[in-house]
């Protein structure tokens, strides 16, 4: 963690040592509370002090600096933290080209559930059980721009390794996971340089996208260590090809994302999601809207019950008031068609001031087939509390 941090304050250097015509910081500090409501296998309760720090602003005519700094600490049996610098690069914008060069946050699909092919960065083990939540990637990106198209390139050099928190946290794995065991298909493991393509473009009401991607998968495979005490991370090598599409029409966006998957050492497989968003109105209390998701998930490894999402249908409905509290109530739930697992979710968050945001959420999970891929996480339904002052 901390050479990352100081790689991080050598930028910050930088940029202070050019003349930055607007500079602005800002971000937010605050309680992360986690409550494990069913389960015997762990702590009760983990609280984190958490915090995020954001800024951004000119260097010259043409290159700008985006800093995003995320750090997390926990201060009671679980002790772990870590530091995230989510965004941290520079960028050159010309005419019809842009260079970014740092960590970045890049952002692949369209669904309102799962991404299939949100492949590029890290996804947050801890802060988010569905994994929506991005992790900083180091990279050169160079985007060129067309009136309609949109063509970007990556050069990744460096495998960003997950963070699971410490081997005593739980993810629903039935093992708890040990990362100083990882291994890589690459000989050169986490220093293996990855490349990913995209093209992007819109014609009338259709948005699409068409994905490439060459080198260490961020998904890993768990294997179970000598001692069958922890599983141990698998990073194996291959190429993926996707594309995702979105169509509006009136109040409906059609959505649709598919990822072909080739690992070099393993059989290659297709996952896909597809569904539509309504937006049904302006919603009961003060001027804001409803809306409702309907999407389902499908992998073509069926006999693979490490992998979820296999054969599934995602429900959602989402209530938003703007007013003074920009109040934002979601319900939704994910149902295993085949085996029958069901993972609800509750959330619920809002403004107490001007510079307070709390949330609530609760994740509730059923499985009762050992061959579910949700069948060990029966143990870790969730409540968690968020309060975050923002400057």
């Amino acid at each position: 963690m901390w050479p990352d941090i100081a790689k991080i304050i050598s930028v910050f250097s930088l940029v202070y040592g050019f003349n930055v015509h607007a500079m602005n910081l800002h971000g937010f500090l605050g309680i992360d509370v986690i409550d494990f409501v069913n389960t015997e296998n762990t702590m009760d309760e983990a609280f984190s002090v958490v915090g995020e720090l954001r800024s951004r602003g000119e260097l010259s005519e043409n290159l700008n600096y985006n800093l995003r700094l995320y750090g997390q600490k926990g201060i009671n049996e679980y002790t772990e933290g870590y530091f995230d610098p989510t965004i941290a690069k520079i960028n050159w914008i010309g005419d019809s080209y842009q260079i970014d060069v740092g960590y970045d946050l890049i952002y692949w699909g369209v669904t309102e559930g799962i991404n299939v092919i949100n492949i590029i960065n890290q996804r947050d083990q801890i802060r988010d059980y569905f994994q929506k939540q991005g992790l900083g990637q180091s990279m050169v990106a160079v985007s060129y721009f067309e009136d309609s198209v949109t063509v970007d390139g990556y050069i990744l050099p460096r495998f960003e390794e997950l963070n699971y928190g410490g081997t005593q946290r739980p993810w629903g794995l039935g093992l708890p996971v040990d990362a100083s065991q990882s291994t890589y298909e690459s000989s050169k493991g986490k220093n293996h340089t990855d490349y990913a393509a995209r093209i992007s473009g819109m014609l009338d009401d259709l948005e699409f996208g068409f994905v490439y991607f060459n080198g260490t998968y961020r998904q890993p495979i768990y294997k179970v260590d000598g001692e069958i005490e922890n599983l141990a991370p698998h990073y194996v090598l291959g190429n993926t090809f996707g594309l995702d599409a979105q169509y509006i029409m009136d109040s409906n966006i059609y959505k649709f994302e598919l990822g072909y998957f080739k690992p070099n050492s393993y059989d290659s497989y297709v996952s896909t999601t597809f569904g539509v968003e309504r937006t049904l109105g302006s919603s009961w209390f003060g001027e804001g809207e409803s809306t409702v998701y309907a999407e389902y998930y499908y992998d073509s490894r069926q006999d693979d019950n490490t992998v979820a999402f296999q054969n599934d249908i995602f429900l959602a409905y989402k209530y938003t008031t703007y007013n003074v509290y920009d109040l934002e109530t979601t319900i939704g739930g994910i149902i295993d068609t085949q085996y029958g697992g069901v993972i609800g979710t509750l959330e619920i968050t809002g403004k107490l001031t001007n510079n307070i945001k709390v949330s609530v959420e609760l994740i509730y999970f059923n499985s009762s087939d050992p061959n579910d891929a949700l069948f060990y996480s029966n143990d870790f339904d969730q409540l968690s509390f968020n309060a975050h002052w923002y400057f």
